[in-house]
């Protein structure tokens, strides 16, 4: 029987941007004590998951910014980054658009956000790295927009960029990845091929594709067709599935 356990965050195991319930916590460990071995797969950067994680899981491992990094074992490893030619073409198109975006690099980062913005709560919460000039990053790994004036013309233009784009529907963000990065492909570079994966959204499809089962939890738009089951967004109900997994059982829907 597959014994990884890959699970997405936001969306799929938090809720609230802030925290995993106490219930989903405990299932979790429950799997790791039954010998399930667990990944933690997110758009957030690695520095962004200890904000929700914290030292709950410290034995898992960790993929970041959609599978553009990973930390293994305490060890941060970047998976793909820009090029600097292409760097440079994609902060030019959002800059043509007026975005608002975050610029993570391997541990530090950069923003162009009002200070006001509600989004800056969720960087960097435990302090662990530091704000920097966008020149001064040392590569860029991922690219949060998070308000733009045309997302069709501008997701177009970063795909024109050689740039994999995923559209948050519900927040109308956009994650953009150098092409060909993904969650999935993360898990191959660890040599993680058999699994079972939780998510939510289109930057889980490839990695729910993959998995010998995929769980989809909420509307799931766009990951109907590579699930084998959905749940409600309720933490007691994706809580439930993860005990119901590591007992042996999977419902049928």
């Amino acid at each position: 029987m597959t014994s990884w356990l890959v699970l997405d965050i936001d969306g799929t195991i938090c809720f609230d941007g802030l925290s995993i319930d106490a219930r989903i916590v405990e299932a979790v460990h429950g799997a790791h004590a039954a010998g399930w071995r667990m990944v933690f797969a997110s758009a957030r950067p690695v520095r962004d998951q200890a904000g929700v994680l914290a030292d709950l899981f410290p034995d898992a491992l960790r993929i970041g910014a959609n599978g553009a990094m990973a930390e293994v074992h305490g060890e941060l490893r970047v998976l793909e980054a820009f090029e600097s030619a292409q760097r440079d073409r994609i902060l030019a198109v959002l800059d043509g658009d007026g975005a608002q975006f975050v610029a993570d690099g391997a541990w530090d980062y950069a923003h162009n956000l009002p200070d006001d913005h509600v989004f800056l709560g969720r960087i960097d919460s435990h302090g662990r790295a530091k704000r920097v000039p966008l020149e001064e990053l040392d590569s860029i790994l991922k690219l949060a927009v998070l308000d733009h004036h045309d997302a069709a013309q501008l997701t177009a233009s970063l795909v024109g960029c050689g740039c994999a784009v995923t559209t948050h529907r519900a927040e109308a963000h956009l994650d953009v990845a150098p092409a060909g990065v993904d969650k999935r492909t993360a898990l191959e570079r660890l040599g993680i091929n058999e699994y079972v994966a939780y998510g939510n959204d289109l930057n889980d499809r490839r990695l729910l594709s993959g998995a010998d089962y995929a769980v989809g939890v909420g509307s799931g738009d766009g990951i109907h067709d590579v699930t084998h089951r959905r749940l409600t967004a309720d933490p007691g109900v994706v809580a439930a599935s993860i005990s119901a997994l590591v007992a042996g059982r999977r419902p049928r829907d």
